[in-house]
C-alpha cells in the first residue's frame, strides 16, 4: 500500500503540527465527488448518489434546485464571495447560475488575495481549486485528483494559508480544508451507518438525513482546522462530515434573535460544528509554511485526458 509522507506534502505535515486535524471526518455519503459537494453546499444531495458521466453533463447541464448556503447567506445579509481558479462549482445550481446577484460574488483568486492582504474579506470564503477535469486545467490541476501532482496543491494550501496569516484579519480567521471524497481508497475505518451486507439497510449509528436511505457516511477525509485559535497537534475524535461545514457557518452567522440557527436539513440540523476546537487561550504566533517553489513533476495538459481518467476513477468508487 502506498502513501505520501512529509516529504512530499510538507505543507499538511506543517498545518498537522501547527493546528488541529480531524480523523473522523467523514465524506458525507459512500460515493464519489459531486454527491458530497451537493452535501457540503445544500446539506444533501437531492437523491443523487453518483456523479453524473461527462456525457450526461454535455447532453443534460445539470441545473440544480437545492437551496446552498449561499442563498441562506445572502438571504440574512451575510457577506460572503465564492474564489474560483478555473470554475466556480456552484455554477451547477440554476438560482446561482441565473441571478446575477449571485455570479457577482464568484470572484478569482487574484481578488481574494487582494482581499485578504487588506483585511476585507467577507464573513463566508469558499475557495474552489483547479479543477482537473476542467479542459483548460489539466496541467494545472490542484485538486489532488490523479493523475495531478500533489505538489500542486500544496502550492495552493501554501498560498493561501500564508496569505491568511499574514492578514490583519488573521486572528479573526478560521481555514477549513477538507477533500469532497476519498477516490476509492481503503479505511480500516467501517463509517457510521454502514450496511451489514450489501444491499441491506444502512446500519444503526448513521447520521440522521431527509432521505432515508441515506443514513450512513463514507469512508474518512483529510480535515485540517486552522486558526490562530486552534490547538496545535490537536486531533479531534468526533464525528463530522460535510455538513459541519455548513453548521459552523449556520450558528456563527445566521443565529437569529430566538437562538436558532436555519435549519438546512436534518444532517446539517445534527451536524458537530468545528466551534469548540478553537480552545486556545489567546491566538498562537503565525508560523510560516515551507515554501514550495516548483512542481518539475506536474502533468502537461498533453499527457492527460479528463474523460479517461474520470472514467477509471468512478470505476473506483464504493456505489449504493
Amino acid at each position: 500500500m502506498g502513501y505520501h509522507n512529509h516529504v512530499d506534502l510538507p505543507v499538511y505535515d506543517f498545518l498537522a503540527k501547527q493546528f488541529t486535524i480531524c480523523d473522523r471526518w467523514f465524506a458525507s455519503l459512500p460515493t464519489d465527488t459531486w454527491p458530497n459537494r451537493l452535501y457540503a453546499l445544500t446539506g444533501g444531495s437531492g437523491g443523487l448518489t453518483t456523479t453524473p458521466s461527462d456525457s450526461d453533463v454535455e447532453r443534460n447541464p445539470p441545473g440544480y434546485l437545492l437551496k446552498t448556503i449561499f442563498e441562506v447567506l445572502q438571504g440574512l445579509g451575510v457577506d460572503w464571495i465564492e474564489f474560483f481558479s478555473d470554475l466556480p462549482f456552484s455554477l451547477i445550481f440554476r438560482t446561482l447560475a441565473q441571478d446575477a446577484e449571485y455570479t457577482a460574488r464568484m470572484r478569482t483568486l487574484v481578488e481574494f488575495a487582494n482581499l485578504a492582504k487588506a483585511g476585507d474579506l467577507p464573513s463566508v470564503t469558499w475557495i474552489d481549486p483547479n479543477y482537473q477535469d476542467v479542459p483548460d486545467g489539466i496541467s494545472k490541476a490542484n485538486d489532488d485528483h490523479p493523475p495531478g501532482d500533489v505538489c500542486l496543491s500544496q502550492q495552493l494550501i501554501a498560498g493561501i494559508y500564508q496569505t491568511l496569516s499574514s492578514s490583519p484579519a488573521w486572528t479573526k480567521t478560521l481555514l477549513l480544508i477538507t477533500y469532497d471524497e476519498h477516490g476509492g481508497f481503503y479505511d480500516h475505518v467501517t463509517p457510521p451507518g454502514t450496511p451489514s451486507a450489501p444491499g441491506a439497510p444502512p446500519a444503526p449509528g448513521g447520521p440522521p438525513d431527509d432521505n432515508p436511505s441515506l443514513t450512513r457516511y463514507g469512508v474518512r477525509v483529510p480535515a485540517f482546522v486552522v486558526s490562530p485559535w486552534a490547538q496545535p497537534k490537536y486531533v479531534s475524535k468526533e464525528t463530522y462530515d460535510h455538513t459541519s461545514i455548513l453548521a459552523t457557518i449556520l450558528r456563527r452567522f445566521c443565529v437569529g434573535p430566538a437562538g436558532s440557527a436555519p435549519s438546512m436539513g436534518a444532517r446539517t440540523d445534527h451536524a458537530s460544528d468545528v466551534g469548540s476546537l478553537l480552545s486556545a487561550d489567546s491566538p498562537q504566533a503565525v508560523a510560516s509554511a515551507p515554501a514550495i517553489a516548483s512542481c518539475p513533476n506536474a502533468p502537461s495538459a498533453a499527457s492527460t485526458t479528463p474523460g479517461s481518467y474520470a472514467a477509471i476513477l468512478r470505476k473506483t468508487h464504493f456505489k449504493f
